[in-house]
């Protein structure tokens, strides 16, 4: 385990500092004073209560602002003339800068762990966005501000903060309220605007503003912009303006106007006010687009700003190395709490209020993401204010003060002067005391949609790490390579250029084989393509390398049963059975009523009911359907689909595609319109749902264009058909295409998408399962 405590910045400071030497006596016997105090009340627990008599408590409202993904060399208040941040310059010019501040983790979860816990990565043990959480019943300033008064508050705008995550513990009010844009398809819960974030937020600090409690407010508000995807507004998208730098001088618009209702509400003047990234972006500056896995300069440095009320020791610019972990002990001291001796930051305060400037201290720094998503191997920081090591398989040694852009390395070559190696062994050593003797705690179990949801906001998902360290896992700065090919395949894949994108995701897998993502998204693409042997196999290697996936086990269950590979299916079954037991049974009893035994089927769902009670309705509304008996099945396959509200989309698999064509073969045999047209939207509705959730679902837009065929509506039908085939580009699909036209009577489409399908035939393998009309 790491060394805890040691001295007001975590690594001890240099002894023979006089004047740092002072301070340290000085809080010392200060504290000793307050023991004492506390042990004339009686009570180890009125410590507090002692140190707040003795400082002056200070219960001015306290307004914490954190812009994810913001480097601080992109701000004018730190020298960049490209864009203007009016906002923020004005908080720089009434507060104190701090020119050199250090994130700990280039990550948003584990960074803002650090930040509201005051303890390092390694001692609160959030080492990823996922698989990992804040322990139940850490303190966090929420918590700790709440214990002395504050109402405590909290907006976030993306999911990787949401409350399950333990961040939120001892905020009375916490708005992760990011909705989906459907009920079942909860992937699209990722993030949102921060203007949506601020106008929560707002509404929060004016209920407390005419509360008539007195609680001061405590506001933690965080935005998304500018992380990526880069979107900002329309009036931001200027000519020499990078859509990144679009997004900053968007969340400076934000900032001004939450800083202008804290004027209106009278709470600007008189708040402690700190604005703060969590980490920066790397925007390809040592070849990492975005940020997670390297730990140069452009992501491990961050804009670090506070305003204390009335402008006190304001206009200042501190050049001396901090840390986002010295937040917490400040807030401490600000309100009068003791120090925590297991925080490893120290206290600004004194600085912040005109006094001398922290001294020179090592900041610690972490990447365990490659080790985590990719088998590469992890990597740790230490950066003084003259030098920064990075520790990796091969090490990195920057002189700051005179190379501030780390390009060149001073350990390079193999070769270093004996000035280079002694700073290399001096940092290595108090490096190691940090990083402690243990292997990293693997990660938790992760639900699939918490990977999907990841992704979506351009994390590269599936934690994978094995416990037990790989001494031969590759160097990343030697593989981030490997990461932007393959966010290039992802956008190929974006606009449909899937081949492309299958070549590059080959040569991403050849290369990092313990990319699980890669693996993954190769299959998708491979079954998009009509690939199905070349799907399976890359569905396979993803599992070999992260086997505890129990919803990839079932995904591709599913996809074996399409094919007609049930005992293939029911060995996946078996694997995903110790992760979801009830839907491992889900899947068992789909296989034996495809194999033909409903007695089996039903077995496997009574098995189910107590993990997952949906199960029985569900394979009853299964065999109904297999029987043609549509009435009977409509009933039995909604009380299935209402009993997992909540749960992933994917529970019951091909739920809504039953469900659908079950509704719309049902609405044929209604004399009532009014009631026709009633069934046949909601068919199309959980159709629709169902490709969302299956792009590949032949099936659901079969089902889809009979719809569209019995409503006489050929222009639909044209529409969603033609689109289905543009995102299945292979010799099946297009077979489909000119079965379902030509049953529609649009002779032109159906001859010309048979022609398609034969000069097709000789250059992809057909892949999709046996399709009919009425599947």
């Amino acid at each position: 385990m790491a060394r805890k405590g040691g001295g007001r910045g975590g690594l001890a400071r240099a002894s023979t500092d006089a004047a740092r030497s002072l301070n340290r006596e000085s809080s010392r016997r200060r504290r000793c004073i307050v023991a004492a105090t506390a042990a004339i009340f009686g009570a180890a627990g009125l410590l507090a209560i002692g140190y707040r008599l003795l400082s002056g408590p200070r219960q001015a409202p306290i307004i914490l602002v954190s812009i994810d993904t913001l480097r601080a060399d992109h701000l004018p208040a730190y020298g960049y003339t490209k864009i203007p941040t009016p906002a923020i310059d004005e908080l720089a010019r009434n507060g104190v800068v701090f020119e050199n501040c250090y994130t700990h983790v280039p990550l948003t979860l584990p960074a803002h762990a650090s930040l509201l816990t005051g303890l390092l990565p390694p001692d609160h043990g959030v080492r990823n966005n996922i698989g990992f959480r804040v322990a139940e019943g850490t303190p966090t300033l929420a918590s700790e501000l709440k214990r002395v008064g504050y109402a405590t508050g909290g907006a976030i705008s993306a999911a990787v903060l949401r409350r399950g995550t333990g961040i939120a513990q001892g905020f009375d009010w916490y708005d992760d309220d990011l909705r989906a844009e459907g009920p079942e398809v909860r992937t699209t819960e990722v993030q949102r605007d921060g203007s949506e974030t601020l106008e929560r937020a707002l509404s929060w600090l004016r209920e407390r503003a005419t509360a008539s409690s007195g609680e001061p407010p405590f506001l933690f508000f965080h935005i998304f912009e500018p992380h990526t995807p880069y979107a900002p507004p329309a009036r931001y998208r200027r000519a020499g303006v990078s859509p990144y730098d679009g997004e900053v001088m968007y969340a400076d618009e934000i900032v001004g106007r939450l800083f202008d209702e804290l004027r209106r509400l009278d709470l600007f003047e008189r708040s402690l006010i700190v604005l703060l990234s969590d980490h920066g972006e790397g925007l390809g500056d040592h070849g990492e687009a975005d940020h997670g896995v390297l730990l140069y300069r452009e992501v491990m440095r961050v804009p670090f700003i506070v305003k204390l009320p009335g402008q006190e020791g304001g206009g200042r610019r501190v050049n001396d190395p901090v840390q986002l972990v010295d937040l917490n002990p400040t807030l401490r001291e600000w309100v009068g709490l003791p120090p925590r001796p297991e925080q490893r930051g120290t206290s600004l305060l004194a600085t912040l209020r005109g006094g001398p400037a922290p001294g020179d201290r090592r900041v610690y720094g972490e990447s365990l993401y490659g080790r985590l998503h990719f088998g590469w191997k992890e990597l740790f920081s230490l950066t003084d204010s003259r030098f920064k090591l990075i520790l990796a398989p091969r090490p990195e040694l920057y002189d700051v003060e005179k190379d501030a852009l780390e390009r060149h390395d001073l350990l390079a070559g193999g070769s270093p002067g004996v000035e280079a190696s002694t700073e290399r062994d001096r940092l290595h050593r108090a490096l190691r005391v940090v990083i402690g003797s243990g292997a990293p705690k693997a990660p938790n179990p992760v639900d699939e949609e918490e990977v999907a949801r990841l992704r979506a906001l351009g994390y590269v998902g599936s934690p994978t790490l094995d416990p037990t360290e790989d001494a031969t896992a590759p160097d990343p700065k030697d593989r981030i390579g490997d990461l932007a090919l393959f966010r290039k395949a992802m956008r190929l894949k974006g606009v449909g250029m899937y081949r492309p994108a299958a070549e590059d995701l080959e040569k991403v897998a050849a290369s990092s084989p313990r990319m699980v993502d890669a693996w993954d998204e190769l299959g998708g693409i491979y079954r998009r393509l009509g690939q199905a042997e070349k799907a399976v196999d890359a569905f396979r290697s993803g599992l070999a390398v992260a086997p505890s996936r129990g919803e990839a086990h079932l995904a591709l269950a599913d996809f074996l049963v399409e094919l007609g590979r049930l005992d293939e299916a029911r060995r996946e079954a078996d694997a995903a059975a110790p992760y979801r037991p009830g839907e491992a049974e889900v899947r068992r009893a789909v296989i034996e009523a495809t194999a033909g035994d409903p007695a089996a089927a039903r077995a496997s769902a009574l098995r189910a009911t107590n993990a997952l009670p949906a199960a029985a309705p569900f394979v009853d509304g299964l065999l109904a359907h297999a029987r043609e008996e549509y009435a009977t099945a409509v009933p039995l396959l909604e009380k299935a689909l209402d009993a997992v509200k909540g749960r992933s989309p994917r529970t019951l698999p091909r739920v809504h595609y039953l469900l659908g064509s079950a509704l719309v073969e049902q609405s044929v045999h209604v004399s009532d319109e009014a009631s026709r047209t009633r069934l046949r939207q909601e068919a199309e509705r959980h159709l629709r749902t169902e490709l969302a959730l299956e792009p590949t679902s032949a099936g659901a837009v079969t089902a889809l264009c009979r719809v569209h065929a019995l409503a006489g509506a050929p222009e639909k039908l044209r529409r969603d058909l033609e689109a289905f085939a543009r995102g299945n580009p292979s010799p099946a699909v297009f077979r489909l295409a000119e079965t379902i036209f030509g049953q529609a009577g649009l002779k032109d489409d159906a001859a010309r998408w048979g022609l398609r399908a034969r000069a097709s035939a000789g250059r992809s393998r057909p892949a999709l399962p046996a399709i009919a009309p009425r599947p």
